[in-house]
């Protein structure tokens, strides 16, 4: 058992114990110090009634002076005057005539996630995590303050990640009970206000190529099937058609068609609206660590960076697109040791660090091994750090 684990069982004891213990009408939560919820940087936006991250700068630790200055420096010496809303029409020379296979594209984790609300979504609390919440109720921790530090994932909007160099984006969509809405746990902006973005950036950059990994959660046969139609009402004339699904099709090829965006719908129903526009998700590859613990995650990962660039790679993988998520999973043991001063309390608290000095150290050991990292490169909080550059210079090497 794990030093994460006993904490998760002692605090679970003790709060089971602190609750049966003192009779009702004299129960009070355990004095354990200021409760880190909400937390300070998260605020609401009037405007939609949801909650954000303030600022979209590092929120500390999320890599060092010295790495920040190694990256600047390979970034222009790389990609000269590097301009994340066009750097693939920039380099469509080198890009024309390849494959999505034959490149690496940097990309977002539950990219819709940039603001969250009140309201969850039915059935999104694994039970392990439940478990969790009735301590936090315990100690009178706002339920949705913790989650909401917990599931947002992003800090910038689809467009601002789209705009900074983003050319994958991963949209969840949950079933309000009226209309679908982004969701991570909690339920987001509408849903038709993230495929909004990725329609105006590529009728601003019509050279730009982009991924779109749709989800749907909740909602009946009839709520699927117009989930199916918005996505065809917003993005339908940008659509790739969805004939090749071996995906022999080039850069060029997508841009010369002007239907730069390649989606793929992860719902049957909806998937039946309009086959020929909409891909299957079976075109992505996912690698997933599902852990919290940064050493852990990097060791899954080399195992990944090994397995893709292998003259014998995994089979299953054959012919899609090879999605490594360098992130972190906030499960029940993160998630609990964040009622304690002293540890992280957010998922971009621990997903930051992981960002700076870690990631260009695998960065650099790919480029040192002539290996490329994936097609797709997921990271939560990708624009509070400077590695999406890096990540154009590799993808255009």
């Amino acid at each position: 058992m794990t030093a994460r684990h006993v904490l998760v069982v002692c605090l679970s004891v003790t709060a089971f114990i602190a609750a049966t213990a003192i009779a009702p009408s004299a129960a009070r939560p355990l004095e354990t110090g200021p409760s880190p919820y909400p937390l300070p940087g998260i605020a609401k936006d009037e405007a939609t009634g949801l909650y954000r991250w303030a600022d979209t700068a590092s929120a500390g630790g999320s890599s060092d002076d010295n790495t920040q200055a190694k990256l600047a420096s390979r970034e222009a010496d790389a990609v000269p005057e590097f301009v994340g809303s066009r750097w693939m029409t920039d380099a469509m020379e080198k890009l024309a005539n390849k494959t999505l296979q034959e490149l690496t594209l940097p990309g977002t984790h539950d990219s819709g996630s940039y603001e969250l609300g009140d309201q969850l979504l039915p059935g999104a609390l694994p039970e392990d995590v439940e478990k969790v919440v009735k301590v936090a109720q315990f100690f009178h921790i706002d339920v949705q303050d913790l989650i909401r530090a917990w599931g947002l994932t992003q800090a910038s909007t689809i467009y601002e990640q789209l705009e900074a160099g983003i050319r994958y984006v991963d949209l969840r969509a949950g079933w309000d009970g009226q209309a679908y809405r982004v969701q991570h746990t909690l339920l987001g902006v509408p849903y038709e206000t993230v495929l909004g973005d990725v329609a105006r950036f590529v009728a601003a950059n019509p050279g730009e190529v982009v991924v779109v990994e749709t989800r749907v959660d909740g909602g009946d046969e009839a709520a699927k099937q117009a989930f199916g139609e918005m996505l065809f009402a917003q993005l339908g004339d940008v659509l790739y058609p969805s004939a090749d699904t071996s995906l022999t099709f080039t850069v060029g090829d997508m841009v010369a068609a002007g239907r730069p965006v390649l989606l793929t719908v992860g719902d049957a129903t909806a998937m039946a609206t309009h086959p020929d526009s909409f891909f299957p998700d079976g075109v992505l590859f996912n690698t997933y660590a599902e852990t919290c613990d940064a050493a852990d995650m990097v060791a899954y990962n080399n195992d990944q960076l090994r397995n893709f660039n292998s003259p014998a790679p995994d089979a299953a993988s054959n012919g899609k697109l090879f999605k490594l998520s360098w992130i972190l999973t906030a499960d029940a043991g993160c998630i609990m040791k964040g009622f304690l001063p002293t540890e992280p309390s957010s998922l971009r608290e621990v997903a930051e660090p992981v960002n700076g000095a870690p990631f260009v150290e695998f960065l650099d050991r790919a480029a040192a091994a002539q290996q490329r990292p994936g097609n797709i490169v997921l990271m939560d909080f990708a624009l509070t750090t400077e590695l999406v550059p890096r990540l154009v210079r590799d993808a255009i090497a």
